[in-house]
């Protein structure tokens, strides 16, 4: 009976599927600095408010002139025609200030409005014109803190390096190559067919991904953010194994070509991808290692060859990756005799970046 492939494993670091983590912070790079024409309307607006204040404590003074002055007469009764002249003199320089205050307000809530009609402007501007060469990093390496000597003197002694460079960054597409070398990555065949069909299954002793990505949003770079991306992946894996009382190894090369659709939006602090395409893969075991291939998977009619084809979905936060990778191998009983390669199989696992060094 055939027996479909459940892997669900944590992978801290050396991984081709890491290279959702390499999209980085696509937000823009805002210039903190205003315009000379923002700069004139600001300064503006504080000579306003100074002089809406001079206006404010005069008011003030002959208000209280004024009411002082209603209160003598009062007093003073008779009241004189000088008094009421003296009254109505005070009254009339009041109300002249108390208009020059409502004229000076409106004059700052109409240059108020013409600093956020340029603002809109210019973003509606920065919108059309953004680039993502100025908002992309262009390396990585993961599980490093810190570029220093002792850094690199652990990586030396475990002989793993993983990371990411972009050799093209475009106004509205990327390209982006990861790779990931492990000297010592050995692969026992407790899950000899997951591991010899998923790349992410298990370790690989080396791995090269270019992926293509191109932005979907012409006209508005606000999140969230739609791409698609063409993959191409290599990877060389060893896989090591007993068959009664005879240990043998075989290394065998994936080669996977994709596409996806990916869905990536920022809320505050943290970072949200999902994406889902189609694959198409070819697992390949080089003729020198043909006998221990056959050897440990318990047949001599399996082929060296194996494609298998299906859809990836992946779900990442932050550093956490959760991914499904579908696939049917095809191939008929004679060419794949093998019932736990034959037909459906699946990988369903996580992975965890620990460290990222980017610039």
């Amino acid at each position: 009976m055939k027996n479909s492939i459940l892997l669900c494993t944590v992978i801290l670091i050396y991984n081709s599927t890491i290279a959702q983590q390499g999209i980085g912070i696509l937000g823009v790079k805002k210039n903190n600095q205003p315009s000379p024409q923002i700069s004139k309307l600001q300064n503006e607006i504080q000579l306003l408010q100074q002089k809406q204040q001079t206006d404010f404590n005069l008011s003030k003074v002959h208000n209280k002139r004024y009411v002082d002055q209603i209160h003598h007469n009062l007093l003073a009764a008779p009241t004189s025609p000088a008094d009421n002249a003296k009254a109505d003199s005070i009254k009339n320089i009041a109300d002249s200030i108390n208009q020059e205050i409502t004229n000076t307000s409106s004059q700052i809530l109409a240059k108020t409005q013409q600093i956020n009609d340029i603002n809109n402007d210019n973003l509606k501007k920065s919108s059309d014109e953004i680039s993502l060469k100025d908002s992309l990093t262009t390396w990585g390496l993961y599980g490093i803190g810190n570029l220093n000597t002792e850094t690199f003197q652990n990586v030396n002694a475990s002989g793993k390096l993983a990371g990411y460079f972009r050799p093209y960054k475009g106004k509205k597409a990327y390209t982006t190559v990861y790779f990931s070398f492990n000297k010592n990555a050995s692969n026992s065949d407790s899950l000899l067919a997951g591991n010899f069909l998923f790349p992410d299954a298990g370790s690989n002793s080396f791995a090269l991904t270019a992926e293509h990505s191109i932005l979907l949003n012409q006209k508005d770079f606000s999140y969230p953010l739609h791409f698609v991306r063409f993959i191409t992946e290599f990877s060389l894996k060893n896989i090591n194994g007993r068959n009664a009382d005879s240990s043998r190894n075989f290394t065998v090369l994936n080669f996977v070509a994709a596409a996806n659709y990916t869905y990536y939006t920022k809320i505050n602090t943290d970072n949200f991808y999902f994406s889902i395409g189609p694959e198409v893969a070819l697992n390949s075991v080089p003729d020198k290692y043909s006998t221990d291939y056959k050897y440990l998977f318990h047949t001599d009619t399996l082929s060296n060859r194996v494609v298998s084809a299906g859809v990836k979905v992946t779900f990442q936060i932050n550093s956490l990756t959760v991914f499904a990778d579908l696939r049917n191998v095809f191939g008929s009983q004679n060419k794949i005799a093998v019932n736990a390669l034959r037909g459906f199989n699946y990988n369903i696992g996580f992975i965890f970046n620990a460290d990222l060094i980017e610039r």
